[in-house]
């Protein structure tokens, strides 16, 4: 994918790495994969890494808690299905094996759970909460959020994106804005994401049987800004402001398409946000605020 970066030159690249096989699909007793805790003081919004795979039989029952976490956060908790566990849990994007369905497996889907820790043994789902958790079963997710939705954070993150192109029906590219402000003096990462959502295709059920149009909400389609992003220097109290265009797949469909961003360092992420892709009309684009 061809990316155009502005304002701030990319400073490194990383080399993709490759990920061990899977064993088996992790099974958690329903009783034990949702837990209500009390009301936390929101402080930052919190990202949510949640490794899957449309032939991994278990893997919908964790898009059920996202969905009850998602009613008890809202929009400060920030999810991606990032689809992996190689052909055993997952289907590749255009694998013509699979004719007449979309496969939600991109390369950078195997890095990310490789760089998560997942060693052999493990199994999907499973997930990561602001890459401070590691690797942890969909009944833990509950309480990683909690904690972390109550921390401080000294970073801002103001988002907008929009559909650019002549032709409305099929808009060439995505035009992405991303500001950054720190309250210090700060060196971080920025990890910018295209996601994707309502896309309706093949999932395996939990009694064995397929799904033809099962819906798949959050889905990682690609990474802007490289498979570790770019290294920032926050100077305090100044917004550095970054600005991309991506691509948009044939297979994509435009009306669907958010944007993640998020800032991190080697103690997790420290502030993330999401916005709509708009339509690139007349209309202001919207724009996502996390502070």
């Amino acid at each position: 994918m061809n990316i155009k970066i502005s304002d701030i030159r990319l400073l490194s690249a990383a080399a993709l790495s490759t990920v061990a096989m899977l064993t088996a699909c992790n099974d958690i007793q329903e009783s034990n994969r949702y837990r209500e805790l009390p009301a936390a003081e929101v402080k930052r919004t919190v990202l949510l890494e949640e490794f899957t795979g449309q032939l991994c039989v278990n893997c919908p029952i964790a898009h059920e808690i996202i969905n009850e976490l998602k009613a008890q956060y809202g929009d400060r908790l920030i999810t991606v299905g990032i689809h992996s566990g190689g052909d055993a849990f997952s289907i590749a994007e255009g694998d013509p094996i699979w004719t007449g369905y979309q496969g939600l497996r991109i390369p950078e889907g195997e890095t990310y759970l490789s760089n998560a820790g997942f060693k052999s043994g493990m199994g999907l789902p499973i997930g990561q909460v602001n890459r401070t958790s590691g690797l942890i079963d969909r009944d833990e997710w509950s309480k990683f959020i909690y904690n972390e939705i109550s921390r401080d954070s000294e970073i801002e993150i103001t988002l907008d994106a929009a559909l650019v192109g002549d032709n409305p029906q099929a808009p060439e590219n995505i035009g992405i804005n991303v500001g950054l402000r720190s309250v210090a003096d700060n060196d971080v990462k920025l990890q910018v994401w295209i996601t994707e959502s309502g896309i309706k295709t093949i999932q395996l059920l939990p009694d064995g049987t397929a799904k033809d149009d099962y819906e798949h909400s959050h889905v990682l389609r690609a990474t802007v800004n490289g498979i570790n992003g770019e290294a920032i220097s926050l100077v305090g109290n100044e917004t550095a402001v970054v600005s991309y265009t991506c691509p948009v797949k044939a297979v994509w469909n435009p009306e669907k398409l958010s944007v993640v961003a998020f800032a991190y360092n080697g103690n997790g992420v420290l502030q993330a946000a999401e916005t709509h892709v708009s339509d690139g009309g007349d209309q202001e684009s919207e724009s996502e605020t996390n502070n």
